[in-house]
């Protein structure tokens, strides 16, 4: 998979276990990750510059800012080694980040090993599930946010709450109007994703696009979007691509590029005609 799994040159400078399982860092150079059950890498950071971002998966997600290039609230569901939320601290300078991560040994792990800035007044971290935090929001009428990004794991892959019908909704119902949701997903035979990709269509009212890293056994990034006139805007986004790769250092015009060729192509068009939800009269 697409820099999921470890590299034989890493060395281990700390094991650990909770009730979800195994934890293992791994460091390489300046390169430090971490893994659930030994196997497949959740996360890593560059030790010197913890917000600049090494997997490429999580150099994509950032491209919701090409949709929302100031936002103001971040949710952010999954803390692993922290990565995301250094970056976003740094991106968004003005907004505020709340973050939801289930096993406290993550939390701990990432204060002691990944440098987490837990004192920053910005961020605020949750130790809770993330399915009862999105529910407890919708009940309380929370504020709404400008950015979510779902990248809940175990140590057999993706959440299974990434399949739950009222999890998804719940995302979208937190959105603000021109808000938009990442969701990092795997295209393994046992994920179904063709199905799943149909679930979240239906509950987006089709605002959604993906980005896959491969045609099997790697991430797919999965954006949802809360407002119909987001998508209708894609094709103008060149120049934005632009200014955010100077801005963050990030190829942003490679992924703008491989969303529209993956998404707005005659076969990808063919594609989400047949995922199309049906309309009964």
């Amino acid at each position: 998979m697409n820099n999921l799994y470890h590299s034989q040159q890493e060395k281990i400078i700390h094991q650990s276990s909770d009730e979800y399982g195994k934890l293992v860092i791994k460091e390489h150079g300046q390169i430090r990750s971490l893994y659930f059950d030994d196997e497949k890498k959740q996360s890593a950071i560059f030790t010197p510059y913890p917000s600049v971002l090494v997997l490429q998966y999580t150099q994509a997600m950032m491209s919701a800012f090409l949709f929302k290039a100031m936002p103001n609230r971040i949710l952010l569901l999954g803390l692993g080694g922290g990565g995301l939320v250094h970056f976003l601290l740094k991106a968004a300078p003005q907004a505020k980040i709340e973050v939801v991560e289930l096993r406290h040994e993550v939390i701990e792990l990432s204060k002691t090993y990944f440098k987490l800035p837990i004192f920053n007044k910005r961020l605020s971290v949750h130790c809770c599930d993330a399915l009862l935090f999105v529910h407890d929001n919708i009940i309380n009428n929370s504020q709404k946010y400008d950015m979510i990004f779902v990248d809940v794991f175990d140590k057999d892959g993706p959440s299974k709450i990434n399949k739950d019908v009222n999890f998804i909704f719940s995302c979208k119902a937190l959105l603000n109007n021109s808000g938009v949701v990442a969701f990092n997903l795997w295209n393994r035979r046992i994920d179904h994703y063709p199905s799943l990709y149909k679930r979240y269509n239906e509950i987006f009212s089709e605002n959604i696009i993906d980005l896959k890293f491969g045609r099997v056994n790697s991430n797919i990034l999965l954006f949802g979007f809360s407002s119909d006139h987001m998508l209708d805007e894609l094709n103008g986004l060149g120049l934005e691509a632009q200014k955010l790769k100077k801005r963050f250092g990030i190829d942003f015009p490679y992924f703008l590029s491989q969303i529209q060729k993956q998404n707005f192509s005659f076969l990808s068009r063919i594609k989400k005609f047949l995922f199309k939800k049906p309309v009964h009269n």
